[in-house]
């Protein structure tokens, strides 16, 4: 039968003078680095009022809502006759108490009379300080309720009270005051052993300790009688909104969540197979273990278990509203997932897994760790997949399938070459990707892009004689992969065949000629190198120095080692 019969903390008025002598006291003393953690939260205890008074017994009530880290030394309750001029007589309960509702039968010494009035409070004494609960007021006035505890009743609720009711009539009534309700009509059995009422709006609350109280309003005077202590139970109704996106909170309604009183984690909403602390409104993104993409709701108040008959669903994506960004991948390659509302999606969640199917095959490809668009693709076989989106709020299978294919290129039919030469390879190049050219033995490494399906590139001057050559691609780890296959080829040296004119003075412009003549390493007049214009490919240019004496000099190439002349140039 709880009012405002709430904790009261009484402390020594000399405590700051004791405080101040001990840290003086301590301060001289060696210092010590130590931390201890304390509940510092204010001890609760409630009085829950009378449940039963006879002509042998009353039946006492109380609550314990929290303990803290102060040592309890005693509690129990302190009873008085009012107009008795003693302090009442204390009961003690030991220094044990635990947190929770709890009574206790006092016996009186002597036999209650019709008219005496009584109070009682509950106490706790600690160490440091001296908790009590509000003073409870009743009065011996015939009336025998031989229900205990506090009932659990929710609005429209019929509340049954066994007891003694010879003394009430029609003119009684019941208020319950803390709901603002007053006048409830009553309803009594006839032997007058049962008085009933129907349980007023609980104004949203839960777990709110209301007092029902029996009055008779007259004329000439008015009779109030505490009759019972009722515990409000919340009744959740059901969101009006049924589809959900992961970022959007699902709201219910019927109770205040200011006014519930969840201590005890009575109040639970359901939400599929899962069960949590009511809240007003519920992100589906933060509950742990959701499975599935509609859901059973309801709730449970301490009493009853409610599901709604309408369920509540997230929204799914469709299968175009997310693909690879390739349709074609070769094995151990990076791709990625094109998806403009992932979030939406798939908000605070974990990511879906990316799973390939083929004709009952089934491969999970990993995610990268840095960037959820990212996946790695392993060494699965060559095929056209389709592409699934696995999670536990339920899969999608992507419009687009990807084609797996391992790298195949096909050998040129030319076998000789000059550098500077293009070559170009057929093969199941991807467009968009880049490929790696490795000449062995050597370190030369060259990126590739795809033109319409084929690798083109040009024979460096470093190659020469038989060559080979690696393709392959960069995988996912950083790595190349190549192909077993080698590219080989004859790479021939660059050849001087002519030049013109044969004679000139100083100053004059000779032409020479060969096949991929710019790729020579030195050009010499006689012993002097000479630095070209270069024409092209296979023409150089120079320009005869004006230093040169006049007759024949001879006029050569060195390429790999090797020199070549046509012959001598005459100046005059």
């Amino acid at each position: 039968m709880k009012t405002a019969f709430y904790t009261k903390k009484y402390v020594f008025l000399f405590a700051p003078f004791f405080m101040a002598i001990i840290l003086s006291i301590t301060s001289s003393c060696k210092k010590e680095n130590t931390t201890t953690i304390f509940d510092t939260r204010s001890i609760q205890i409630v009085n829950e009022g009378v449940s039963e008074i006879s002509d042998d017994k009353i039946i006492l009530n109380g609550i314990i809502e929290n303990l803290n880290s102060e040592t309890i030394i005693d509690h129990g309750f302190i009873i008085k006759e009012e107009n008795q001029q003693t302090a009442g007589t204390t009961i003690s309960l030991g220094n044990t108490p635990k947190i929770g509702p709890f009574q206790y039968t006092y016996i009186p010494h002597t036999k209650p009379e019709l008219g005496n009035s009584f109070s009682y409070h509950f106490y706790l004494k600690t160490d440091k300080s001296y908790y009590k609960s509000g003073e409870y007021y009743f009065k011996v006035d015939g009336i025998k309720i031989i229900q205990s505890g506090t009932f659990a009743q929710a609005t429209g609720d019929t509340v049954h009270i066994k007891g003694e009711f010879s003394k009430v009539d029609s003119k009684y009534s019941i208020d319950i005051l803390d709901l603002n309700a007053r006048q409830i009509p009553i309803v009594l059995n006839k032997e007058k052993t049962q008085l009933s009422f129907v349980m007023p709006a609980t104004l949203g609350t839960h777990n709110k300790i209301v007092k029902a109280t029996l009055n008779r309003y007259e004329s000439t005077k008015f009779y109030s009688r505490p009759l019972i202590n009722l515990r409000t139970l919340g009744r959740i109704t059901a969101p009006t909104k049924l589809n959900y996106f992961l970022y959007e909170p699902v709201a219910f309604g019927g109770v205040n969540s200011y006014e519930v009183n969840n201590y005890d984690g009575s109040l639970r909403l359901i939400i599929g197979e899962l069960q949590i602390p009511f809240s007003p409104n519920v992100n589906l993104s933060t509950l742990s273990n959701l499975k599935g993409s509609s859901f059973r709701i309801g709730y449970l108040n301490g009493r009853d278990s409610v599901i709604f008959p309408q369920q509540i669903a997230i929204n799914r994506p469709t299968a175009d509203l997310f693909q690879l960004t390739a349709k074609e991948a070769h094995p151990n390659t990076l791709i990625k997932l094109r998806f403009d509302d992932y979030t939406k999606y798939y908000y605070n969640l974990e990511r879906p897994t990316l799973i390939f199917t083929d004709r009952g095959n089934s491969y999970t490809i990993p995610n990268s760790p840095h960037d959820y668009s990212e996946y790695y693709l392993g060494e699965i076989p060559e095929a056209t997949y389709n592409v699934n989106l696995k999670h536990a709020i339920g899969s999608v299978q992507s419009s687009q399938q990807v084609n797996i294919k391992k790298l195949h290129w096909t050998l040129p039919t030319q076998s000789d070459y000059y550098p500077g030469d293009n070559i170009t390879i057929s093969g199941n190049f991807i467009d968009g990707n880049h490929y790696t050219l490795k000449l062995e033995n050597s370190d030369y490494i060259y990126e590739l892009p795809v033109v319409k399906d084929k690798l083109q590139f040009q024979i460096p001057s470093i190659a020469h004689g038989n060559t080979s050559w690696k393709i392959g691609y960069k995988q996912y780890d950083g790595s190349t992969y190549f192909t077993s296959d080698a590219l080989k080829f004859n790479v021939l040296s660059p050849a001087f065949d002519s030049f013109s004119p044969s004679k000139g003075t100083v100053g004059e412009v000779i032409v020479m000629k060969g096949r991929a003549i710019k790729y020579a390493q030195h050009f010499f007049l006689g012993d002097i190198p000479i630095i070209p214009i270069i024409s092209n490919n296979d023409e150089i240019m120079f320009q005869i120095p004006l230093s040169m004496s006049k007759g024949k000099i001879r006029l050569s190439i060195v390429t790999n080692g090797k020199t070549i002349s046509p012959g001598y140039l005459e100046i005059y």
